[in-house]
């Protein structure tokens, strides 16, 4: 009985989190070791791979672009420029991340927030998004114009339009000029938006 006693309150106690883990045996380090040198290359490797698909998607965007400009679709051909645009800014951040010369995130994602963003869904809408010290935002989407608010809750960021609580962007930071996350009308992981550098 006194064993078990002693075996529940030693189980409370780590749980609790009070007492310190043991020392990771050397064998069991280079195991660890191995595994991050593997999921590194594993990362290293599909960044590589994104970025070759990105920059092949960008070249047929051009085309596309072109011939589109060619036959007058003016609105397509802008829509496409900004696409363009976005994907160009994802692919410099990624290698920015691969050399390892990406800048750290800013602490105060209320302080990241501020400014002007080039916004693109999965459902295909493409937004200005700009938002300002006193927590308003707007977006300019083609001739519309919508304003919001916005907020940071738990290190995310939250824009709510035109004071509907059920249109809203729901944002993580990926970095001090990339933010993505869920979005009223693209859904779960439908929003990047990348900082527009004046």
């Amino acid at each position: 009985m006194l064993r078990f006693l002693l075996t529940f309150l030693s189980l409370a106690v780590l749980v609790a989190g009070e007492v310190a883990p043991a020392a990771t045996p050397p064998a069991a380090q280079a195991v660890l070791e191995r595994l991050a040198k593997a999921e590194a290359k594993i990362d290293f490797d599909a960044a590589k791979a994104r970025s070759t698909e990105r920059l092949k998607a960008i070249k047929e965007l051009e085309k596309v672009q072109v011939s589109t400009t060619k036959s007058g679709d003016l609105d397509a051909a802008v829509a496409i420029k900004a696409r363009i645009e976005v994907l160009r800014k994802l692919d410099e951040i990624a290698a920015d991340e691969l050399m390892g010369d990406a800048k750290p995130a800013a602490k105060d994602p209320a302080k990241l927030a501020v400014g002007s963003w080039s916004a693109t869904k999965t459902n295909g809408v493409n937004a200005q998004i700009e938002m300002k010290d006193d927590k308003s935002a707007k977006a300019v989407w083609g001739p519309l114009v919508i304003a919001g608010t916005w907020l940071v809750e738990k290190d995310r960021i939250l824009i709510r339009w035109g004071g509907d609580s059920a249109k809203w962007e729901n944002l993580g930071v990926d970095g001090p000029d990339k933010l993505s996350g869920d979005s009223h009308d693209a859904g779960k992981d439908g929003i990047i938006m990348v900082r527009v550098k004046k």
